[in-house]
């Protein structure tokens, strides 16, 4: 990491880098894949962060942001019974602040291509519930990881003015399940999101290049 750190660092500082500011706000789908998710659902909620852009060289640039998201999903199921039937609702529901580096490749001016890691550390995590006979909600942050790793993959576009436009789907590679019932019953659960955004650009600055004018 930080033989790539420094590598990204010559690249701006060679290539004269311009820098940009950003702020994000937008919707995130988010469901929960791997084993034991039939009951599980999409759930939607909002999400909003700041990001630091740097041109690098050619069509070539990066995007570090940091990110506040709520993940997670509904549930609905039916317990058949052989003396009573029921069933019960609800959703889990996880805050992270997550932090992510993106490369971003132009393709034409203004639209990008975009892939790189995340990193989230849970916030809060509750499960607000329904059934036949009761409803409340519940802390889960003993039932949830403190932390979440995943890749993004997207596209975005940004307008000469400032406005930008992203839309991102988010890959959980870490089972976030921290509870040793949970995980003897066969839960597996990774987070599965995609993300739609509109944000403003703010110049900061051409490094190198502004300094010769």
């Amino acid at each position: 990491m930080k033989k790539l750190l420094t590598f990204v660092l010559a690249l701006a500082v060679s290539s004269g880098a311009f820098a940009q500011l950003g702020v994000k706000t937008g919707v995130l789908n988010s469901t929960v894949g791997g084993e034991e998710v039939d009951s599980w659902d999409c759930l939607t909620s909002l999400t909003g962060g700041v990001f630091f852009e740097l041109a690098l060289v050619n069509s070539l640039g990066l995007r570090t942001e940091a990110n506040y998201m709520r993940k997670g999903s509904e549930y609905n199921e039916v317990i058949e019974d052989s003396e009573l039937d029921y069933s019960y609702s609800g959703k889990v529901t996880i805050d992270y602040l997550g932090f992510t580096p993106m490369l971003l490749y132009e393709v034409i001016p203004g639209l990008t291509v975009e892939a790189g890691p995340e990193v989230a550390f849970r916030l809060a995590a509750t499960d607000e519930y329904e059934s036949d006979f009761d409803s409340g909600e519940d802390d889960w942050k003993d039932f949830v990881k403190s932390t979440d790793f995943g890749v993004n993959l997207g596209l975005g576009y940004t307008f000469d003015f400032g406005l930008d436009l992203n839309a991102r789907y988010s890959i959980g590679l870490t089972d976030w399940v921290d509870n040793q019932m949970l995980s003897d019953m066969g839960a597996e659960w990774k987070n599965r999101a995609l993300m739609f955004t509109v944000g403003y650009i703010f110049d900061i600055g051409g490094g190198v290049a502004d300094s010769e004018d």
